[in-house]
């Protein structure tokens, strides 16, 4: 379960080691071939993958390393485990948020929610993300009246992070070419593709409490 505390501060970040260390090797002919022959399948290696697994692997052949943007809300919509990894973070943020006294406040889970899309959930998001961490932060507003009645208003975020490199046992065939963990590591360490950071945020807002002071809060100006 997600620790919740106050601040701003995102939990530590780790990654595996990944294929090595990019461009460490010379390129190989063949190698240059198979990625020529696997960005010319690309448009239609979503019929076979995906969409976002099709994006996720031009981008990394496209070498530019550069953090991606993915489909997050996409993601927990399609599978169910996800999305209860969601529900949990926002559960847990909310029970927090009634520890709180009156008044505007930053919260973050202190720790990670580790979460993984098996072959057998969604092929197109285990070929996107697989492994990943997900962690909640917010601010919340605590609104108070005289007989001690609570309200609540919560600008939640889940966001979700990981990095792009193929796990040991990943393989797809597209169009007679088999696309392996070794090739995909063969790629970096050859500098033909590179490794990125994912990163996927869904932004939510939530309001709970006693009815009158809901309507308190909604009737003043402004965040504080």
């Amino acid at each position: 379960m997600p620790d919740f505390v106050t601040g701003r501060t995102d939990p530590a970040l780790k990654h595996d080691l990944g294929a090595g260390l990019w461009n460490s090797e010379k390129p190989e002919a063949k190698m240059i071939a198979l990625k020529v022959a696997i960005m010319n399948y690309m448009v239609h290696a979503t019929i076979l993958v995906g969409d976002d697994a099709a994006k996720h692997m031009l981008h990394y052949l496209l070498n530019s390393g550069e953090e991606y943007e993915f489909d997050l809300q996409g993601m927990v919509d399609d599978i169910p485990r996800a999305m209860g990894l969601f529900e949990q973070e926002v559960d847990q943020a909310k029970i927090f948020a009634e520890t709180l006294s009156p008044g505007t406040h930053n919260i973050i889970a202190s720790t990670l929610t580790p979460g993984y899309n098996t072959k057998i959930e969604s092929k197109n998001w285990y070929f996107a993300v697989g492994g990943y961490s997900i962690w909640g932060k917010a601010k919340v507003i605590v609104e108070k009246d005289s007989a001690e009645n609570k309200a609540y208003k919560m600008d939640f975020i889940l966001n979700c992070a990981d990095r792009y490199n193929w796990d040991k046992g990943k393989s797809v065939e597209i169009f007679n070419v088999e696309i392996t963990d070794e090739f995909m590591g063969a790629f970096h360490r050859q500098g033909l593709a590179k490794e990125f950071n994912l990163r996927g945020q869904i932004k939510s807002q939530l309001k709970w409490g006693n009815k009158t002071v809901l309507a308190k809060m909604e009737s003043l100006p402004g965040d504080r």
